[in-house]
């Protein structure tokens, strides 16, 4: 069943109070499941898994950015979806920009190496200090039996990391339809779950950060002709510094 589309206040006090929220249906479930169709294809007809911009662990697949977005070049403003950007910048209210968007698939009948983690690296106990916040977008359905990510109820409030305290937490495991989105805030501890079906369980992982924080890919590559002053900001194009380098020197870096 899918979930309506909350309010963005009740998507922020959900998220400070327990470090995640399924924010409902941000893209339709037709597009999410033409983009899954697309990666499992793209899998399926690779020559080589020894490239540099897949990773291949036992219970994870990943697709990373900015090849992504370059080769599924259709689905290439889903990371400037407004919904999912005016809900961000309530939560920050602060200029932002985006660090990541990867593809993260369960391969099938995968073996489960628990690996409970941050994505902030800074294990914040103020959720209104937050630096990181993670969109997470159904492309398959997410459910207990097929890898769906667990998440530790209220650790973003530790301002500790995994090893020393995950044990303290009630685990809570999200299900969402095809095109739902959960949002969770960098701090929080989470781990992908076992998939024992016999088909991969893809979804986008795309984390959010502050406009200060350096992202982890460069999206410069992607065509600034095409793109509003918003998503210029977005993307980092307007953290690039000017050339020549009589110019440059005035800048902060």
């Amino acid at each position: 069943m899918t979930t309506k589309l909350k309010d963005k206040a009740h998507i922020k006090e959900e998220l400070f109070k327990n470090g995640f929220v399924n924010i409902g249906q941000v893209y339709s479930a037709q597009s999410a499941q033409n983009f899954e169709y697309s990666l499992n294809e793209y899998i399926e007809n690779l020559s080589s898994i020894d490239r540099p911009e897949i990773s291949f662990k036992k219970s994870q697949v990943t697709i990373y950015s900015p090849h992504m977005l370059e080769y599924f070049a259709h689905y290439a403003a889903w990371p400037v979806n407004d919904i999912l950007l005016s809900t961000v910048q309530e939560i920050f209210s602060d200029r932002f920009c985006l660090s990541n968007w990867n593809a993260s698939g369960a391969p099938p009948c995968s073996a489960y190496e628990s690996r409970i983690h941050i994505d902030s690296r800074i294990p914040i106990s103020d959720p209104s200090n937050s630096t990181h916040i993670v969109a997470m977008v159904a492309l398959s359905p997410f459910n207990e039996f097929n890898g769906a990510t667990k998440f530790f109820k209220k650790s973003h409030l530790s301002g500790k990391r995994p090893h020393d305290c995950a044990q303290e937490f009630q685990i809570e495991q999200p299900c969402m339809s095809p095109g739902e989105v959960t949002l969770f805030l960098g701090q929080t501890f989470h781990d992908i779950s076992k998939n024992s079906t016999n088909s991969y369980r893809w979804g986008i992982i795309g984390y959010y950060t502050l406009w200060w924080v350096k992202p982890t890919y460069d999206f410069t590559v992607i065509n600034p002709k095409s793109l509003s002053e918003e998503e210029m900001m977005i993307y980092g194009h307007r953290a690039v510094p000017p050339h020549p380098f009589d110019l440059n020197k005035y800048t902060v870096r």
